[in-house]
């Protein structure tokens, strides 16, 4: 014969199984076709560009992987660095502390350039960046 004792404790198990479990409703969401929830237009993203490398002598990039979300890669991607009193776009080379920052956009991927003509060493450790998807 089982201890009465053991039966509080079936049941406090069986009531949080219950209770944290899921319906079939919940676990199925209709999608009609290939399409994917995808966040409303337009999505901005605030990013801080701070694993530098240099890849040749006076250029350093900054490698950010995996910042469009999925059903993006093809959309328009605007990138800004945020200064205190403004920002900047920076899809194309933008004159910056003594040399040119850009910043491009493939696949989900994006990449922060910086190119110095004068070979010295980056002038900055990180940047704030703003990425805009519309």
């Amino acid at each position: 014969m089982k201890p009465i004792y053991c039966i509080p404790v079936i049941i406090a198990i069986a009531a949080a199984f219950t209770v944290s479990s899921c319906s079939k409703e919940e676990l199925i969401t209709p999608r009609s076709g290939n399409s994917t929830t995808t966040p409303p237009h337009p999505y901005t993203l605030d990013i801080t560009a701070a694993n530098w490398s240099q890849v040749a002598s006076g250029v350093y990039t900054c490698p950010i992987p995996g910042v469009i979300p999925p059903g993006h890669e093809n959309a328009e991607v605007k990138i800004y660095l945020l200064l205190p009193d403004k920002k900047l776009q920076i899809n194309t080379p933008t004159d910056f502390m003594g040399g040119q920052l850009s910043a491009t956009a493939s696949g989900p991927h994006i990449s922060i350039n910086y190119l110095r003509s004068d070979n010295r060493p980056l002038p900055f450790s990180y940047l704030n960046i703003k990425v805009v998807i519309e």
